[in-house]
């Protein structure tokens, strides 16, 4: 049984815009850096914060640009998993979401729809996507086996985790709210996965924004205590 913290990046200037990332490598803003440096404030001053075993990030900058604080508030080396990565969104990366059908229609259609085995052409299928993630984190699980692990990761990753979880469809609308810099549970015992808690930005000064390169969530989920 291992218990994983799971954290989504701070906010960057393509976060603000609404522009797909995917895996292109775009910096925290200056928004998100604070972020970083709050998330990084609550975990040294929780009252019973576990021993964690390791500290994990994306190796796209603005999730290690997260973990760096932690780390060092933390005493924790940084090392990064590429399966933490965000989904590859092919052609789409760069592109607006609110315009992107104008020169993309087809691959628009495939994110907008959740279609499930079709990929983007240049990125990866949801299908493709999903287990990637949730080999990357069986593994790290393994590694890890009875301890708790730190992550910066994203927000389509999130996403995946949750709807494991929950036994929802990959393909299915989105049900849960992933903000910037949210603090998210889970505790995976063998091949059953639970939330201990989500979406928790208690720590941030401002409200922190949803991810927008999802489509929306049909019934956003409030945080678990």
């Amino acid at each position: 049984m291992t218990d994983i913290w799971l954290i989504r990046h701070g906010e960057t200037d393509w976060n603000r815009a609404h522009r797909l990332q995917g895996g292109q490598d775009i910096p925290l803003n200056d928004n998100g850096q604070a972020q970083a440096h709050q998330l990084a404030r609550r975990l040294a001053e929780l009252p019973e914060r576990p021993r964690f075993a390791g500290l994990y990030s994306s190796d796209l900058q603005r999730a290690r640009q997260t973990a760096q604080p932690l780390g060092a508030v933390l005493d924790l080396p940084l090392l990064t998993e590429t399966g933490l990565r965000e989904r590859s969104f092919g052609v789409l990366e760069g592109l607006a979401i609110d315009t992107m059908a104008q020169t993309q229609p087809e691959a628009a259609a495939i994110w907008r729809e959740r279609r499930l085995h079709d990929p983007l052409p240049g990125g990866e299928s949801l299908a493709e996507f999903a287990r990637r993630v949730l080999d990357s984190l069986h593994l790290l699980a393994q590694r890890h086996d009875g301890g708790t692990l730190l992550t910066v990761t994203h927000g389509g990753v999130l996403n995946v985790v949750w709807q494991y979880a929950h036994g929802e469809p990959f393909d299915a609308p989105r049900s849960a709210v992933i903000r910037n810099a949210g603090i998210n549970r889970i505790r995976i015992d063998g091949t059953r996965w639970h939330i201990l808690g989500w979406s928790d930005t208690s720590h941030l000064d401002q409200a922190a924004a949803d991810d927008a390169s999802l489509p929306p969530a049909s019934h956003p989920a409030p945080p678990i205590a």
